[in-house]
């Protein structure tokens, strides 16, 4: 008998590290279970997943991803999809949802990306008259050990947790299209470029980037163009600090995939915005991500971070890592030009990655999900006893 297995997934919250996991799933081809990937989200979010590799079964936009609406668009659609055995949920919004629409007993909640912002306790909390806590998920699966303690600190109540890191898409990066990509960006050959790498786009600081790019150029004494992504945090005024400069730095503010980027670039910058910085009565910042670091290491690029972070945790053991000393701006910059200035020693990222392969990763996801349905049917059995 084949297991039925729903993904919930609602791109605009979970992210890309989310669609590239589930993308993972479906591409192992494990005998014994089907999966099947609910999309919340509107056209534009259902072609970035596919493009990722995942095969959406239906796509809802109901107005305000309401829950109510969605079930009625899913019942017409796919009845079949209201009886998975087990639903997969991958962001907070996506297990509220999950449990509004498919009512089923066994939900495993997979989380990729970090608590999407201050409202992600709320959203774990349920609808009103819904309390998430009254019904905990069957398993968390967290893509590293940070992530299990944001989510429980989140609020997440779980009775067993994993970590299953999925494995990095080399295919995602097309290296040998950097001389296409620097002409169309119109960055010449000898310009030195850099991007700024984490996820979410918005939780990494703009500001912080422009400074480093500025303390290179002039350490340098060499031509730097900065990438940066039109979602990033402090965009505005990092623009600004670039042009303010005595020999300006040109950014290039850009609405690419990252992967669509790092060819085109020679080194990447994990610089997220403190959370500090936001007043309490605005919208805190986002936690930020480190799977990125990944892709720039898959891609042989060195990229800093600052100590006693999880990028640095990511940069780990890589002979491409630049670990500053601080997060000082100038800490990163420095940590950076060495690691440039040393780069030819440097062996390829891509043969040194110790992630796990899309087989490893569909089967111990596959083994996890049969652990659930194990202890569903033995509780059934002990009700019915």
């Amino acid at each position: 008998m084949t297991l039925q297995i729903l993904h919930c997934v609602d791109p605009c919250r979970a992210g890309w590290p989310a669609l590239e996991a589930i993308a993972s799933l479906q591409a192992a081809h494990s005998s014994g279970i089907a999966h099947h990937v609910v999309l919340f989200g509107n056209a534009n979010e259902e072609q970035r997943a596919q493009r990722l590799g995942v095969t959406p079964g239906i796509t809802l936009c109901p107005p305000g991803r309401d829950p109510a609406l969605a079930r009625r668009c899913a019942a017409r659609v796919a009845p079949a999809f209201l009886a998975a055995d087990i639903c997969c949920a991958w962001s907070s919004r996506a297990l509220i949802l999950a449990r509004r629409l498919f009512l089923a007993d066994n939900i495993i909640g997979a989380f990729a990306s970090a608590p999407e912002d201050g409202r992600g306790a709320r959203a774990l909390r349920g609808f009103p008259q819904q309390k998430y806590e009254s019904a905990p998920v069957a398993v968390g699966m967290f893509s590293d050990e940070s992530l299990r303690e944001a989510w429980r600190t989140a609020g997440l109540i779980c009775d067993e947790s994993e970590i299953l890191a999925p494995p990095v898409r080399a295919d995602l990066i097309d290296l040998s299209a950097r001389e296409k990509l620097r002409a169309e960006l119109e960055i010449e050959p000898s310009t030195l470029a850099l991007t700024l790498v984490g996820e979410p786009e918005e939780a990494m600081d703009a500001s912080v980037f422009a400074f480093i790019t500025a303390v290179m150029q002039t350490a340098l004494k060499r031509r730097i163009v900065g990438l940066l992504s039109a979602r990033a945090a402090q965009l505005e005024r990092g623009k600004r600090f670039a042009q303010r400069q005595g020999e300006p730095v040109e950014i290039i503010v850009h609405a690419n995939d990252l992967w669509d980027v790092l060819p085109a670039v020679d080194a990447c910058v994990w610089a997220p915005t403190p959370r500090s910085v936001h007043a309490p009565s605005l919208r805190p910042a986002p936690r930020a991500g480190w799977r990125s670091v990944a892709y720039a290491l898959q891609a042989g690029m060195p990229t800093v971070a600052p100590a006693q972070s999880g990028g640095a945790a990511a940069l780990a053991g890589s002979p491409l890592a630049a670990i500053a000393i601080t997060d000082e701006p100038i800490e990163l910059a420095r940590a950076l030009m060495e690691k440039l200035a040393a780069r030819e020693a440097c062996a390829p990222a891509g043969d040194q990655q110790r992630e796990r392969t899309q087989s490893d990763y569909a089967t111990q996801f596959a083994q996890v999900c049969e652990r659930v349905m194990s202890r569903s049917k033995s509780q059934r059995a002990s009700a019915a006893g």
